[in-house]
């Protein structure tokens, strides 16, 4: 059995996998054995308190590495891991992206919580699947253009003003912008395999920009400055909506006329008097319009599989 010693403690390798974390490693030079694992494929050390990558050359076999919640500032010294496959440097001190444009069977990368201000030398990564760069710094989109086998983005928390550069990535599915500074949804025609986008808590006035996204099926934007439904009509798959927290005043007829496939509607903490056009919306489960100015409920009769409705706080009298 191969094992690794850290602090007298012996660490053994159960199915070429070896976890170490969470120990108060402050430096990968105390484990001792560890360059004796040439056969290892799995090295997990997240929440430790090491500053530095280091000994990891003969590892050559390695395709999955944690380091999240540590205290690295730079990522070096595994150029050579030509194997890995997923990269976790999650909750660390980052402050730019170097050091693993060789790692080119990666199809994982996750650099979340850091200092990061701009996405680079990744363009090399042309197997990544998922990249997730949520809670930096980054102030815009670049960067990306070979990453065409993409299909999870996360980008949420960040200071992104604008959507760009993007043409490329048409096999995207999955587009998380969460808490940024996005004023308009432009630049994701190429983006046709889209099914989920999520641009709550942007500055977002308007949904022109969402034409041909007929696979789109989870649309947030909660928290955001809209005040009219409009520029919905070619997402026709829609299954989830979230429109909590903006401006709007009503639901007309016709706004949600093609969204049939519609389960799930959140509208609540806007200031929607009339609810006319939720009519029509035959599979619809879940609806939510606490928060409003509602007088009469009366169009929800109309819904044959209305299961839950969250009505509170609207000038309507509910009866228990």
């Amino acid at each position: 059995m191969e094992y690794v010693i850290y602090e007298r403690e012996k660490f053994e390798v159960i199915n070429n996998h070896l976890d170490l974390a969470a120990q108060g490693i402050t430096s990968i030079n105390e484990i001792d054995g560890l360059e004796n694992l040439s056969e290892l494929k799995s090295l997990d050390m997240s929440y430790n308190e090491i500053k530095y990558i280091e000994r990891l050359e003969n590892l050559p076999n390695l395709e999955y590495l944690d380091l999240s919640s540590n205290q690295i500032s730079e990522i070096r010294n595994i150029s050579h891991l030509s194997e890995l496959k997923r990269l976790y440097l999650n909750n660390n001190s980052l402050r730019k992206i170097e050091g693993i444009d060789n790692l080119k069977e990666l199809d994982i990368l996750e650099l979340n919580g850091n200092n990061l201000r701009v996405i680079s030398n990744i363009d090399n990564l042309k197997k990544l699947d998922v990249l997730k760069l949520g809670m930096n710094r980054i102030y815009e989109i670049n960067g990306l253009k070979n990453l065409t086998t993409l299909t999870k983005f996360h980008l949420d928390h960040n200071e992104i003003k604008k959507l760009e550069n993007l043409d490329t990535l048409n096999n995207l599915k999955v587009f998380d912008l969460n808490d940024n500074e996005i004023a308009k949804i432009e630049n994701i025609e190429e983006l046709y395999r889209l099914e989920a986008l999520i641009l709550s808590s942007n500055q977002i006035t308007e949904m022109d920009g969402l034409k041909e996204q007929f696979k789109l099926m989870l649309l947030n934007l909660a928290n955001n400055e809209i005040s009219k439904i409009r520029g919905l009509e070619e997402c026709t798959d829609l299954r989830i909506l979230n429109l909590s927290k903006n401006h709007i005043r009503e639901i007309a007829s016709g706004d949600l006329s093609n969204q049939k496939e519609l389960v799930n509607l959140n509208l609540s903490s806007n200031r929607i008097s009339n609810i006319e056009g939720i009519r029509g919306l035959k599979n619809l489960r879940i609806i939510n319009l606490r928060n409003n100015k509602i007088q009469n409920f009366e169009v929800l009769k109309t819904l044959p599989n209305l299961e839950t409705a969250y009505l509170k706080n609207n000038e309507a009298i509910l009866e228990d």
